[in-house]
């Protein structure tokens, strides 16, 4: 009875894990279509397959402690990788935190690609928006490269499409 519990735990566990995989693939793709560019499709493709590793090794940890003779291993994977995580994490805190104020820009659109827009200082004319910085071109026609972190802590005036 206890054999066969385990084995339907095991399968939830194989089915929420495939479910959470195919999600992650189709926000992707409904990404990749959005964000034309190379280098942001490119992006996109690097934080699927994180995702997508994550998640199937959260579903092997949580498969291989259903399974009594394998608890040991799975609760020292599950350790080792709390610490792997929160090291990684601490090292792209500025990356991720550039790419989540990405997607709050991208949901607010404060700005869009053609309008002229000031901040500190610095104003130019939207060229792109892309993943983690908006890059601006200047009536000198120099190219400004803004971090969306910054954007998202700095007052920004937008004069509009001009």
């Amino acid at each position: 009875m206890q054999l066969l519990l385990i084995c339907v735990i095991a399968c939830a566990i194989v089915i929420a894990t495939v479910i959470l995989i195919s999600i992650v693939k189709k926000i992707s793709a409904k990404l990749e279509v959005l964000h034309a560019a190379q280098h942001t499709k490119f992006t996109i493709s690097i934080t699927k397959n994180i995702f997508i590793a994550l998640i199937s090794l959260v579903g092997t940890i949580l498969i291989l402690s259903t399974i009594p003779a394998f608890q040991n291993v799975a609760f020292s994977l599950l350790a080792s990788s709390g610490i792997i995580v929160t090291a990684i994490g601490f090292i792209a805190q500025q990356l991720l935190l550039n790419i989540i104020s990405g997607f709050f820009l991208q949901t607010a659109r404060p700005f869009v690609i053609g309008d002229t827009i000031k901040i500190e200082g610095a104003e130019g004319k939207v060229e792109e928006i892309l993943l983690y910085y908006t890059i601006l071109r200047t009536t000198t026609s120099s190219r400004i490269i803004i971090p969306h972190s910054l954007l998202q802590t700095t007052m920004i005036e937008n004069k509009g499409n001009k």
